[in-house]
């Protein structure tokens, strides 16, 4: 006799040569019970299914929302700072010098007068380079603070003696640098005690506006704010013949000619 299969309620054994039958492990009932099982599971799994596409659908839109408000704004905020330039972007000045020395159109400090917003200081580099102010001539608003650097190999004691400013550096080696801060308006005019050849000019103005003029002589102040202002002139050698004044308007240019005489 053979042990063919085993069964949870019995034991079926057949006689040598008879062909074994396997008993069928579940009945009826339990393949109904698992084929309901299993539509249940298939029904909670498109269940689950459609409440998450549902979750992200509104996660999705309401990102969405976020980043077209985030984006609305943005759009905003640069459309009005456009507008806002072009509204408010000031007035430019421009003009050119005549001189009786063509040789001083270039090194002219133009600068406006009369406005009332607050001078801001700012900072600038005179450097001592081949026994020479460079550059010769710098002009800074009042509060504002120069670097003075040393590239030659040779010591430098600067000096000036102005009602605006009275200096005594001495530069040391090369390399080494000293910073002064200028808070009166006026002209400075910079000497070397050791090198008489050398001389330079700081031009200290209660302006925000100024420039200074090329070799050609032109010059050009921007983002000037409307209003009316005194056009103000220095230079090394020579002086302005009559008093100027200019009106500045909003995205315009105006345009200035300044005649400066010995």
């Amino acid at each position: 006799m053979w042990l063919s299969v085993f069964s949870p309620r019995s034991i079926i054994v057949n006689k040598p040569g008879e062909r074994v039958k396997r008993p069928d492990i579940f009945s009826r009932d339990t393949h109904q019970a698992l084929l309901i099982f299993s539509y249940s599971l298939v029904v909670a799994a498109l269940s689950i299914y459609l409440q998450l596409s549902r979750l992200i659908f509104i996660y999705q839109e309401h990102t969405m929302n976020i980043l077209s408000g985030f984006l609305k704004s943005a759009l905003l905020a640069t459309a009005f700072s456009f507008v806002s330039q072009i509204a408010f972007c000031g007035g430019t000045v421009t003009g050119t010098i005549d001189a009786s020395m063509p040789k001083y159109k270039e090194g002219a400090v133009v600068y406006l007068k009369g406005g009332h917003g607050k001078i801001k200081p700012k900072t600038a580099t005179i450097e001592q380079r081949n026994l020479a102010f460079t550059p010769h001539v710098v002009a800074i608003p009042v509060g504002s603070t120069v670097s003075f650097v040393n590239r030659d190999k040779v010591n430098h004691d600067i000096f000036a003696d102005d009602p605006s400013k009275k200096l005594d550096i001495n530069t040391g080696k090369h390399g080494e640098f000293k910073k002064v801060v200028f808070d009166k308006p006026g002209a400075v005019n910079l000497l070397c005690t050791i090198h008489a050849e050398m001389s330079g000019y700081i031009v200290v103005v209660d302006s925000n506006y100024y420039a200074i003029t090329g070799d050609d002589g032109k010059f050009s102040i921007r983002n000037v704010p409307a209003g009316r202002y005194e056009v103000v002139t220095w230079s090394e050698k020579l002086k302005k013949t009559e008093k100027q004044t200019v009106t500045v308007k909003d995205g315009r240019t105006s345009n200035v000619a300044i005649s400066l005489q010995k």
